[in-house]
């Protein structure tokens, strides 16, 4: 985390800085959001070295330079200069403002009200929330939002500028945010298509009802008596689309539903929807008319879960500060780490056994309950860590990942070879009816 900025880089960043007036004009723009927002970041230092721009910190760069004007910046970092810091992973910005200029200080003033204001349905730190933010250095203090009633808190540093951070505000977001997938960027809900991967090869086609386009920022299915079912999340709300109701598009009555994440499964003839509710999972079946009910289960990723029935169990996979964690019924859904690294989950099972499949830095892992959870590198990379699922047909494993903006399929009978299925999406969910793969995507 303390990492102070090479001398010669900040000299040359501090010298090329354009001049901004002596106030700070408005605060960048804002959509309108809903009362439902993303649960506060988990604080998730850095583990591994890609120093690549995420998408996310170079949207909250370009939304800064647009309110205040162009200045110099920086997201990545050597992975030999210094120690432990998220510019390695590319998901931190420092971004120039002299705390001893008052106009800049007022910028910056500016910048920090809005990212941690409470908004008009009471939520506090909204937009820091929104956009992913797990902590904000600035003139020798720190704000943590793992911690956030804590408020400022005192900041240790040499008295160099960089380190005190009165030369730069230092923000690090969570893989969430980097990656862009947090409500400030998944506000819009995106049309879901569905593709078959029969003989004529997967043609995606848009899934769309009498009540209009199936839609939404995050997508599950299932199959339940040759039957399909599509759940999605669409302003903090849960929807229920289904084949043999031609598409028709109906709010369940789950609200209030953090970031991007829903799974659903079918349980002893039941419907099932897990959803994540100010970072708590929370259950809702189609047996108790949709009530959604808190699992006790806390500190859940608000953008990824997955669910699984085996053995008259219900199982949760959920992502508690960068790991995955494993509850289930029969435990009364005490939460306990897996031990495997993620910021994806996805789970099947093959012939008993659980199989977890995660994304971390771009690349997958599997790891199976009977093996203790060993975590091996699938060898697939270069994919997004936003986008995830996983199925098992005629005894083979599917992997399905996202690259380039392009579903890419992977199996256990091709040495996990990552091959694209020509079907574009930012978000994918897979099942399997009457031997046919079908994938959805948005």
């Amino acid at each position: 985390m303390k990492t102070p900025l090479r001398a010669l880089l900040v000299a040359a960043m501090l010298a090329s800085v354009i001049a901004v007036p002596s106030s700070a004009t408005a605060a960048p723009a804002t959509p309108d959001f809903g009362p439902s927002i993303d649960a506060y970041a988990a604080y998730d230092g850095q583990r591994t070295c890609d120093a690549s721009e995420k998408p996310g910190v170079a949207g909250f760069r370009d939304i800064l330079n647009a309110t205040y004007g162009w200045r110099n910046s920086g997201i990545g970092r050597a992975c030999n200069d210094g120690g432990q810091s998220e510019h390695k992973e590319g998901r931190a910005l420092d971004y120039v403002l002299n705390y001893n200029d008052g106009g800049q200080r007022a910028v910056a003033d500016d910048i920090l009200n809005w990212l941690l204001t409470t908004d008009r349905y009471g939520n506090a730190n909204a937009n820091a929330r929104r956009l992913g933010v797990m902590y904000i250095i600035w003139n020798r203090r720190i704000w943590y939002a793992s911690d956030p009633y804590a408020g400022w808190q005192n900041y240790s540093c040499s008295g160099d500028p960089s380190d005190c951070h009165t030369n730069h505000i230092h923000f690090s977001f969570s893989w969430a945010g980097a990656l862009k997938q947090t409500s400030w960027w998944r506000s819009a809900a995106a049309q879901v298509y569905e593709a078959g991967g029969g003989s004529s090869g997967w043609q995606p086609l848009p899934v769309s009802g009498s009540t209009g386009p199936v839609s939404g920022s995050a997508v599950s299915t299932f199959t339940a008596g040759g039957v399909k079912y599509i759940y999605t999340v669409r302003g903090g709300q849960v929807f229920e689309a289904a084949s043999n109701a031609g598409w028709r598009n109906l709010w369940t009555g789950i609200g209030g539903v953090d970031g991007g994440a829903v799974a659903a499964m079918v349980h002893e003839g039941v419907k099932y929807v897990y959803t994540v509710v100010g970072g708590v999972v929370h259950e809702a079946s189609s047996a108790n008319g949709w009530r959604n009910i808190s699992t006790g289960i806390t500190g859940a990723s608000g953008n990824t879960l997955s669910v699984i029935s085996l053995g008259g169990v219900k199982y949760i996979y959920t992502v508690v500060g960068g790991v995955v964690h494993e509850a289930h019924s029969a435990n009364g859904w005490r939460n306990l780490s897996t031990g495997v690294p993620a910021t994806s989950v996805a789970v099947t099972t093959l012939n008993g056994v659980k199989i977890i499949y995660t994304v971390r830095g771009g690349q997958v892992f599997e790891a199976a309950s009977n093996a203790g959870w060993q975590n091996l590198w699938t060898g697939i990379a270069g994919v997004s860590d936003a986008a995830l699922a996983a199925t098992t047909l005629n005894g083979v494993k599917y992997i399905y990942t996202v690259a380039g903006g392009v579903v890419h399929e992977a199996h256990s009978a091709n040495g996990w070879r990552n091959l694209s299925t020509g079907v574009g999406g930012s978000r994918v969910s897979a099942l399997t009816l009457n031997s046919l793969k079908i994938l959805y995507t948005m």
